[in-house]
């Protein structure tokens, strides 16, 4: 029964607080990798934060100014305009998630068992990359075929140190790769390098080898960013805690953190399992990728409690299941479709990058995606069904 005008300036002043906390949330992040971070990882996290800037202003701002421009128009001021991506749910009509939680956790726990399972079989595990274990890289193009763990053997045996090799192609010119991993505590130098050019071309003289491209980092270096990278992460989970704690804190604060970051745990061991079962290296990816999904999920799962917390206001006798189910029920369109757009850009990122054979944006892409995804799930049917088991056991405990 209200008009149009007054419909939109109620959406975006309902939004605001949801909208407003999962911005604090992913500038939580950035601060946290800015402070922490070095090399790419540091300039990840200004663009991040020049990126909340103006999501914030497109968000509350630019975004209402246009909408109520355009909503001014005879042409647009049919209300199914606004309403065709979502629906209206009520008390009457709503999804049950509260009783499918242990359906849901189970295929959580799947996903997680198949990457720790993974971890362990040979060829696939944990690969540190050379930014965290220190070592170096060496890339050769080449023609025809390579066996490379011939290849590792040979470098191996000239040089007397652990080596890796892999072949990649690169999709837009079909240009073959021989990547070579060297670990140790020092680079090579000039006649260890040429030996083991030699030694690879005597053993693929058809081959055609050629080096287009080496790197070295220290070990020194590689742990301590490994470690600022672990402190970012940990620091972020428990910034993140603290924070939804406090702004939840009507609905359970404690439990609804700690609710937020199992969810989180969820989505990162899926990003984990992702790397492992693509044979990613873990880097600077990595650590970009986890807090990257560390802020669309909490600010997904922040929508669904902002939402309870109304709801529990609005239907004070009801159940909290059942006014939980209807909070997911009625925020699932706006999560599903704000992860699909989200599905869909890094989606094609990952397409440009791979047709372009550009190796460290796919490290990235390819992961994200499928933690877009899991962030979603963990989002619609982990968390806020594992909130509600919380404070039921709350309740037991006070009784």
């Amino acid at each position: 029964g209200k008009s149009l005008g007054y419909a939109i300036s109620l959406g975006f002043k309902n939004a605001f607080s949801s909208v407003f906390d999962g911005n604090v949330t992913v500038l939580i992040v950035g601060v946290i990798l800015m402070a922490l971070g070095s090399g790419s990882l540091l300039s990840f996290a200004y663009t991040l934060l020049t990126g909340i800037f103006f999501n914030f202003v497109a968000g509350v701002t630019a975004s209402r100014l246009m909408i109520s421009s355009l909503s001014q128009f005879e042409f647009l001021k049919k209300p199914k305009l606004y309403t065709c991506l979502s629906k209206r749910v009520t008390m009457e009509k709503f999804s049950d998630f509260y009783s499918k939680r242990k359906i849901f956790i189970s295929v959580s726990l799947t996903v997680i068992l198949i990457g720790f399972i993974m971890t362990f079989v040979p060829g696939f595990g944990a690969q540190l990359d050379i930014q965290f274990k220190g070592g170096s890289l060496l890339k050769y193009n080449y023609s025809g075929e390579i066996d490379p763990d011939r290849a590792a053997d040979i470098s191996s045996n000239v040089i007397k140190r652990v080596v890796s090799a892999q072949t990649t192609t690169d999709l837009s010119t079909d240009q073959k790769r021989l990547v070579i991993n060297i670990s140790g505590d020092y680079g090579l130098d000039v006649k260890e390098q040429e030996a083991m050019d030699e030694a690879l071309k005597t053993e693929f003289p058809d081959s055609k080898l050629q080096l287009s491209e080496s790197s070295m980092v220290e070990p020194f270096f590689g742990k301590r960013f490994l470690t600022n990278g672990i402190k970012a992460m940990l620091l972020a989970g428990i910034s993140v805690l603290i924070y939804v704690g406090f702004r939840f804190r009507k609905i359970g604060g404690l439990s609804a953190g700690i609710t937020a970051i199992i969810a989180l745990l969820l989505d990162l061991t899926v990003v984990y399992t992702a790397y492992v079962l693509f044979k990613l290296p873990i880097g600077d990816s990595f650590i970009a990728v986890v807090l990257t999904i560390i802020g669309y999920s909490i600010n997904d799962t922040i929508v669904i409690y902002d939402r309870i917390r109304e709801n529990v206001k609005k239907y004070p006798k009801e159940k909290l299941e059942t006014v939980t189910n209807l909070s997911i029920s009625q925020t699932m369109g706006r999560s599903i479709n704000t992860n699909l757009a989200v599905f869909i850009s890094v989606g094609l990122i990952f397409v440009i990058a791979a047709i372009n054979g550009i190796e460290s944006v796919q490290s990235f892409a390819l992961p994200m995606t499928i933690g877009v995804i899991s962030g979603c799930y963990t989002t619609i049917c982990i968390a806020g069904p594992l909130w509600v088991s919380l404070q039921k056991m709350k309740v037991k405990v006070k009784s």
